[in-house]
């Protein structure tokens, strides 16, 4: 499957000086060109799910899992179809990565990247172009294969090479199975949370975290 990365290119990309440098780089794009990719990457979220995140998206279960809402409840946010309104539960290596330091602190009406303005190619336009730059530096550019939608690909083949099952992938990245049944009911939090620790940690792989 071309169209995602495979995980020797996702390591190439992420364990680049020049990409773990853009973490607290501020202006536009900023530090979104270090949190988009690789929350599409944990997560297989579409670009603008992602560029378009309020604070008052990044939420805490009762359960205390975290997740992220992704909703088009507000004029400057949408969605591609009605099944991508999903909840997305938060891998712990975000949260080792500090994450919820993006959020906390902030007013709930605020935007999670406000440097991020929307224009023809919507929010994350600024951010594609960015990690395009940094596939092609890193030689893993391939025409053809979108920058950051080739994460959605990867998070689907990354979870079944994992022994995540199919039904939570499919909840996690909002794809509608076509089943009558998955309409009905909402899709579990700590069951999805469980699941998505099983997904490989990119993060150590590349030196993000420390390795224990």
């Amino acid at each position: 499957n071309d169209k995602g990365y495979s995980w020797k290119e996702l390591t190439t990309l992420f364990s680049d000086p020049s990409f773990q440098q853009q973490r607290n780089t501020v202006g536009r794009p900023g530090n979104a060109v270090f949190w988009v990719p690789l929350i599409a990457a944990y997560t297989g979220a579409r670009r603008e799910e992602i560029a378009q995140l309020y604070i008052a998206d990044i939420q805490q279960h009762e359960t205390g899992q975290w997740f992220i809402r992704i909703i088009d409840d507000r004029p400057d946010k949408s969605l591609k179809t009605d099944s991508s309104r999903r909840d997305v539960p938060i891998h712990n290596d975000l949260i080792k990565l500090g994450i919820l330091e993006l959020v906390q602190g902030k007013p709930s009406d605020s935007r999670v990247f406000p440097q991020l303005i929307k224009v023809c190619d919507g929010f994350a336009g600024i951010v594609s172009k960015a990690w395009r730059d940094l596939t092609q530096q890193c030689g893993v550019y391939r025409p053809g294969r979108s920058p950051l939608h080739a994460f959605r690909h990867t998070f689907k083949t990354l979870a079944r090479e994992h022994g995540i099952p199919k039904e939570v992938s499919d909840w996690i990245t909002g794809h509608a199975s076509g089943s009558v049944g998955d309409g009905y009911g909402i899709n579990p939090i700590p069951r999805m949370t469980a699941e998505i620790q099983k997904f490989p940690s990119i993060a150590k792989a590349v030196g993000l975290l420390p390795v224990k």
